[in-house]
């Protein structure tokens, strides 16, 4: 493109060295083992690393049993492979546990069922190319808040919210939903003994439930690319997230 010539040629002007070999600027380039497609602002693993990551996330959703080694140059693959679609990320935390345990013991041990389907998620994943809006993109000026509930006397669970464009000015303005959660439907928010216990995954299931309903309302022009700023009521939350870390599942 002409800003990355322009950018080459200042930098050959000024004399910085400039290894040419590694300086491709083409509709397709390949830098540090990934595919940028420049025509599309799309990124995909490149070819040769591809079909390695591919053959390793095949083996996990056969159930193949790996060494505590084995298991460590898998991640190393896959913390890499990440770097395409950092929503990944959050989803290695049980593959480190693994490898944790894996390190006590000198067997090869079995990918439980939970890494078998997050190896399967990832695989559909990195199998297709990626596409992030530029962070220089102005934010949607649409806002929306959620929220779950959970009382534990009466073993009620419900989730609510609502959303619209701008800023609100009374309950007028917006967009709202509540409705109760019921086993039938919603098996995963019965899974613990008491409601409060699944507070935080009924909370996500709102948040998705408020992106859903506002993108429905949203014209189209504006919901081709934007951001979403994200808040919580939670401070512990926020720091996991900020740092994509966790220290146990599902909370990464």
């Amino acid at each position: 493109k002409p800003l990355a010539c322009a950018i080459v040629l200042t930098l050959l002007a000024l004399g910085a060295p400039l290894s040419w070999k590694k300086t491709v600027l083409s509709c397709i380039n390949v830098w540090l083992g990934f595919q940028v497609i420049t025509l599309e602002s799309t990124v995909v693993l490149a070819i040769a690393k591809q079909q390695v990551v591919v053959q390793s996330l095949r083996n996990l959703v056969a159930g193949v049993p790996l060494q505590h080694s084995e298991i460590e140059q898998l991640l190393g693959r896959l913390v890499w492979a990440s770097g395409c679609c950092t929503q990944l990320k959050p989803f290695l935390q049980p593959f480190f546990a693994w490898k944790e345990k894996m390190s006590q013991v000198r067997v090869k041990g079995t990918p439980s069922k939970l890494l078998r389907m997050l190896a399967a998620m990832m695989l559909a994943a990195i199998s297709k190319k990626r596409r992030s809006p530029s962070p220089f993109k102005a934010r949607s000026d649409w806002h929306s808040a959620s929220d779950a509930g959970a009382k534990n006397e009466t073993g009620h669970r419900s989730v609510g919210g609502w959303f619209c464009q701008g800023l609100p000015s009374s309950k007028k303005d917006v967009f709202w939903f509540s409705f109760s959660l019921s086993e039938d439907l919603h098996p995963w928010a019965y899974l613990k003994p008491t409601p409060s216990s699944a507070i935080a995954a009924m909370e996500l299931y709102a948040s998705l439930v408020t992106l859903y309903l506002m993108l429905r309302h949203m014209p189209r022009s504006d919901s081709l690319e934007y951001f979403v700023p994200l808040c919580t009521d939670n401070q512990g939350n926020a720091y996991s997230i900020l740092k994509q870390a966790a220290r146990k599942w599902p909370s990464s």
